[in-house]
């Protein structure tokens, strides 16, 4: 059991019922002890609790929450609940005459606003004038993007039901919108908004679907992470905020109170300082940053849809096979052969999380090769020599240490297998990665990202609170199963001890992130040797 159900009780113990799937008997079963309390001061709570815990079958804890509020549910049970407030179409009073979504959450449905009711993954934006650059490090979503997104990232069976929120996407929260000039012609422009606010308008889907919409892995997924360090003033620049309670006609220039029309570009400021001269000054590797966003913010979203399944497949195989060459290019790989030292740190990640809803992160490892100690060291058969000069870490966060998965996996948590396991706790942890971390960021070094399909380990990281790409200032990314489909010339993604046993390396106690972070690292290194041998023949 991974954690207890929060209850609330407040009215009338006689109008409980054992059936969770109605809302109304949810706030019933959640009224009752809170009253009780209130009715007599000398009631023993204890005797209470016990009481309500054998009538329900489960752990009662008693806190504080306005009555007004409805009852939490883990996530893997709200689909099963209905609440009375949900289902139904918003007043016109509270839409501003407008139509809403049978299905659009209300704005109680939504967990992001804080006391005064704005969101807070709008408050770092509060402090922004119009024109003003955005930070460097923050990533950022096309519009056209999330316009799109139940069209091109939908299945069937879920887009209709996608489709409405999205068709509404401007009434159903606050946005905070942000331009961008073009570099191949500066009349043009393209408007983004913050990548937490996208997720957050995912999330508030899932929990009124019941689903779980997510950026996307891989090439597809990267439009929705675009990040522009080093491009100094080819960044994006503010706009405005605009209001889920702006009438229905806010598109207009006259119906903002800027002034601006984010349907049209002619409207919107001009940038003097983001010109050739300032575009020619930028360094190489932030040139090419830029030209790779740039690319990515005028492609069609609606272009991957229209591709044939045989076009998608190409796709993919072209995208791996680029990054194959890239972390060739990281270990100065050449014909099999080490070329010169490379300036890269190679830090992997892997997470694990109790496989129990609501699956908290329980384990981190992290295997960390400097290629700067490499020196003249021989990497051997297929990066082997290299093992001894692998730094790993191994974080079990102390909340959990008890919790071993094994339905789905067998976990290890107590098997790592290359030094010895830190228990912090789950404030601590994300103090105790940028401590392993913070060596190499304070040298300036280039750290390069590695995962067994890191997309997942990146959102797991987030979860925490931990923005991985972020906080690394990670130079690129190399995902060990890419690299093994590009050798293995296969569309089929395989677990990693496949991979390792494909490369013949030997491994014991998976599914404990430590041992999973060294022998992932392992694995996309030996990858890159093996792509480079000859051959075998038939």
């Amino acid at each position: 059991m991974t954690g207890c159900r929060n209850v609330t009780v407040a009215q009338s113990q006689h109008s409980l019922d054992l059936n969770l799937k109605s809302a109304e008997l949810m706030r019933q079963r959640n009224t009752v002890l809170r009253d009780s309390v209130k009715m007599s001061g000398t009631l023993d709570i204890e005797a209470r609790l016990k009481e309500l815990e054998s009538i329900l079958g489960q752990t009662v804890i008693l806190v504080e929450q306005p009555e007004d509020e409805p009852a939490c549910l883990p996530n893997d049970e709200r689909s099963g609940v209905t609440q009375s407030r949900e289902g139904k179409p918003s007043s016109t009073e509270a839409t501003g005459d407008r139509a809403t979504p049978q299905n659009a959450p209300t704005l109680s449905d939504s967990e992001e606003l804080d006391e005064m009711g704005n969101y807070r993954d709008a408050a770092p934006f509060a402090h922004l004038k119009t024109q003003d650059l955005s930070h460097e490090d923050r990533p950022f979503c096309p519009w056209k993007v999330v316009k799109t997104y139940a069209e091109c990232f939908t299945g069937k069976a879920n887009r209709p039901r996608v489709k409405i929120f999205f068709d509404d996407v401007l009434n159903l929260r606050d946005w905070n919108f942000f331009y961008i000039r073009d570099t191949r012609d500066p009349k043009k422009a393209h408007l983004l908004v913050p990548t937490k606010q996208v997720q957050n308008f995912l999330n508030l889907i899932n929990n009124r679907l019941g689903i779980e919409l997510k950026v996307p892995r891989g090439p597809p997924g990267k439009v929705f992470y675009l990040r522009f360090p080093g491009c100094g003033p080819f960044r994006p620049r503010y706009l405005l905020h605009h209001t889920r309670s702006s009438p229905a006609d806010a598109l207009t220039a006259a119906a903002t109170r800027s002034g601006f029309d984010i349907e049209d570009p002619h409207t919107w400021p001009r940038d003097v300082e983001a010109n050739k001269d300032a575009l020619a000054e930028l360094e190489t590797s932030a040139g090419a940053l830029l030209s790779s966003n740039m690319a990515l913010l005028r492609r069609d979203p609606n272009e991957r849809s229209k591709l044939t399944a045989g076009q998608r497949f190409e796709k993919r195989q072209e995208y791996r096979k680029k990054e194959m060459q890239v972390m060739l290019g990281y270990i100065q790989l050449k014909d099999g052969a080490v070329e010169k030292e490379s300036d890269v740190v190679f830090f992997c990640v892997d997470v694990e999380a109790i496989e129990v809803s609501p699956g908290p992160v329980s384990e981190i490892g992290m295997a960390i090769l400097d290629m700067q100690c490499i020196e003249e060291q021989s990497p051997g058969n297929r990066g082997t020599d290299w093992w001894p000069l692998i730094k790993a870490h191994h974080l079990r966060i102390k909340e959990y240490q008890g919790l071993k998965n094994y339905r789905y996996v067998q976990g290890c948590p107590d098997n790592f297998q290359f030094g010895e396991s830190t228990f912090p706790s789950g404030s601590e942890t994300c103090e105790a990665v940028r401590a392993i971390l913070r060596p190499y960021l304070e040298a300036k070094r280039r750290i390069v990202l590695v995962g067994h399909d890191i997309n997942q380990d990146v959102g797991y990281m987030d979860s925490i609170g931990f923005d991985l790409k972020h906080e690394t200032r990670c130079v690129g990314t190399v995902d060990s199963q890419s690299l093994y489909q590009v050798w293995m010339q296969t569309d089929n993604s395989r677990s990693l001890s496949t991979v390792l046993d494909e490369l013949r390396f030997e491994y014991s106690y998976l599914h404990n992130a430590g041992n999973d972070a060294v022998h992932t690292l392992r694995a996309a290194i030996g990858v890159a040797f093996a792509s480079t041998e000859p051959a075998s023949p038939p």
